[in-house]
């Protein structure tokens, strides 16, 4: 058996209570760092040249935010982390520039070093795209995007400015741009923060348009090489070259063409991200404005509403403009579960509970964007005459399941029913239709045989199941807090036993947890298995491909705790994705609870992308597990489906394989 070598545990450096907060403790570094950075540059320029330095650039900075304050949607930390950022940006320029001091670069410093501070302003904004590429740079708009490169270059610029006029005076002739500088009286250079502006402002036009790979690249150059060039020209406007000095001149207008490409770059970022707002903001009362005490968190909860409102319309912009952008998917998926999240939890926990529904669980939203609450069908279902509803057991987003009984032949059932007002919407009826097929063509004893499925008059779905009565492996867990050795084997091989059926029929089941796998209890067969609920299985048979168009890639479907990375982010799904599910239900019957968990579904999401679970010693101290099983326990539980298991009947080799090693 092909085991994983080594168990990967995640490096964060912790966290540290502040008040009712806890705060990473990387973050407390960072400020930290900045702190100095600000405290060395005061105290090598003198303070008055430096506090000078750093206001007028802080008041350049405030001034576009003024203006993009109705279409941002970074918040300020951001904002402030690129300003310091590009301040150090600035040190590193000039640990390169002192690199190229020498005689035989001196001819050539005066167009090397305006590129390379251009290009290393702009590094924070790349790092920061590197590091929000999954999910948080499609909710990017060009308001966004200019604002940190402004940040950016102002950060630059203070340091650049504080070294530089602590031996020469200013020169300020145009009050409303802090930042600009005359040469000679009559020269205008616009300054690091206005270049970056411009260029940031190109780059998030850019991003807009990325759909348009020529239009969005030739945007983006566009912008950078008028910043390089206009740059370039203030460098040089003394240079012993009068040629060259006269045509960058040329170029620029002597400088003045800046402020007024700033200006223009600025309106068109606001009317750009404005016009995206009122058109590709979804029209959903549940992403209205909370009314007063239905928040969350009083006036800072009420901003971060607005922001994510934001965000979402930039996200749905760019995934209407780019069909197979999962992320961008991911994107929209997040933010409309986390501007529903933002209500009072009194009001969401009644809404869920009304769904049968767990505060962790996903909403349904119809395609207006109002909640999918379920209906009770006992008074208008017409169910076919020899099915009687006794109660109903269960209840969910999409349906409802019902205790019942065969009138002709007294026999107990399971008929599970489509809600009346989700049946006409979209293809929930061809997917329920999907369901019944899938769930009839599996035959096995771990799996619960389908009997009969059909549509009433009044066009509602429904399928008639085996009642199981036993409990949940959900139970369980919480009546136990996890599952003794010997019971984690003989459940688990049902499992996968079950799962290796369904694979080999081309089905993934898409939604493995807990609450799915009943456990029922007889003398003549103790802990007997049943996989129940394909509602959202995926026909993965080349011949199903009408079946395939019903769950195409982009929708989002299954349970927070219990989804694949590429489940989260809406992605092309194999077999594999029920065996990262099974991971995570293996964990917690081992450690009591889920490996992935955060306070709500939108930060649970970005934690099974992003964050690898606690060891087993971590999650649960002083339980002692065999390292084979933990091994393949997180195997299955990679990130990438390549890392995982191949298949589920090698998840189960591999736990036969370890029971025997284990004695």
């Amino acid at each position: 058996m092909k085991q994983a070598q080594t168990i990967k545990i995640d490096n964060s450096w912790g966290v540290v209570p502040v008040g009712a907060s806890k705060v990473p403790v990387r973050w407390i570094v960072m400020w930290i760092g900045i702190a100095g950075w600000l405290a060395v540059t005061l105290v090598c320029t003198g303070g008055p040249t430096a506090i000078t330095a750093l206001a007028l650039n802080i008041s350049f900075l405030i001034g576009l935010i003024l203006i993009g304050g109705f279409t941002r949607s970074i918040p300020a930390r951001t904002i402030g982390l690129m300003f310091f950022s590009g301040a150090v940006m600035m040190g590193v320029a000039l640990l390169i520039e002192q690199a190229f001091a020498v005689p035989a670069m001196e001819s050539i410093r005066p167009l090397m070093t305006p590129f390379l501070e251009e290009v290393l302003k702009l590094v924070p904004l790349f790092v920061f795209f590197a590091r929000g590429r999954k999910f948080t740079i499609w909710t990017l708009g060009v308001t966004d995007v200019m604002l940190m490169g402004a940040a950016s270059g102002a950060g630059f610029a203070f340091v650049f400015d504080a070294f530089k006029h602590s031996s020469t005076a200013w020169v300020h002739h145009l009050q409303w741009l802090p930042t600009a500088d005359y040469v000679n009286w009559t020269h205008l250079i616009a300054g690091n923060a206005a270049w970056s502006a411009i260029a940031g402002g190109a780059l998030g036009l850019a991003l807009a348009v990325i759909h348009n790979r020529k239009a969005a690249i030739s945007i983006a150059l566009a912008g950078f090489i008028y910043v390089v060039i206009d740059h370039t020209a203030a460098v040089n406007y003394n240079s012993p070259n009068p040629v060259m000095a006269s045509f960058f001149s040329m170029v620029t207008a002597h400088g003045f063409a800046t402020p007024y490409i700033l200006i223009a770059v600025a309106a068109l970022a606001v009317f750009l991200d404005s016009w995206i707002k009122l058109r590709w903001f979804p029209k959903a009362s549940e992403f209205k404005l909370p009314k007063r005490g239905d928040s969350t968190a009083g006036l800072g909860g009420l901003w971060d509403f607005i922001l994510d409102r934001r965000r979402l319309a930039n996200a749905n912009f760019k995934r209407m403009h780019q069909a197979r952008n999962s992320y961008a998917s991911m994107a929209v998926a997040i933010l409309s579960q986390s501007l529903i999240n933002h209500h009072s939890p009194p009001k969401m926990t009644q809404l869920f509970a009304q769904m049968g529904m767990n505060v962790g669980d996903t909403l349904a939203l119809l395609p207006d964007g109002t909640v999918d609450t379920p209906d009770d069908p006992f008074a208008s279902l017409d169910l076919p005459d020899h099915y009687e509803l006794i109660r109903r057991i269960s209840i969910g987003g999409m349906g409802a399941i019902y205790r019942a009984r065969h009138t002709k032949t007294n026999a107990f059932l399971a008929i599970k029913i489509l809600h009346a007002h989700v049946a006409d919407v979209g293809n929930n009826r061809q997917r329920f239709d999907l369901e019944a097929k899938a769930a009839a063509a599996l035959k096995h004893p771990n799996l619960v045989v389908v009997h009969d499925y059909g549509i009433t008059n009044k066009k509602i779905p429904y399928l008639v199941m085996e009642l199981i009565e036993g409990t949940t492996l959900q139970d369980e867990f919480g009546r136990l807090g996890g599952l003794p050795p010997g019971r984690f084997f003989y459940i688990f091989d049902q499992v996968c036993a079950a799962l290796i059926h369904a694979h080999s029929r081309g089905v993934i089941h898409r939604d493995i947890k807990p609450s799915n796998i009943l456990i029922v209890n007889s003398v003549e067969t103790p802990d007997l298995v049943k996989v129940v609920d394909f509602g959202i299985a995926k026909v993965i048979d080349p011949r199903g491909a009408e079946a395939q168009d019903l769950t195409q890639t982009g929708d989002i479907l299954g349970s927070p705790l219990y989804m694949s990375p590429e489940q989260c982010m809406g992605e092309r799904l194999d077999a594999r994705t029920d065996v990262y599910s099974l991971g995570c239900v293996m964990y917690q019957a081992i450690t009591g609870k889920p490996p992935i968990m955060a306070e709500n579904v939108v930060k649970t999401i970005f934690k099974h992308v992003n964050v690898v679970p606690d060891p087993i010693a971590v999650a649960k101290p002083g339980v002692n597990v065999p390292l084979v099983i933990e091994q393949i326990i997180f195997r299955s539980l990679e990130k990438k489906p390549s890392n995982r298991f191949a298949s589920m009947e090698e998840l189960k080799n591999a736990l036969i394989s370890a029971r025997q090693s284990i004695g």
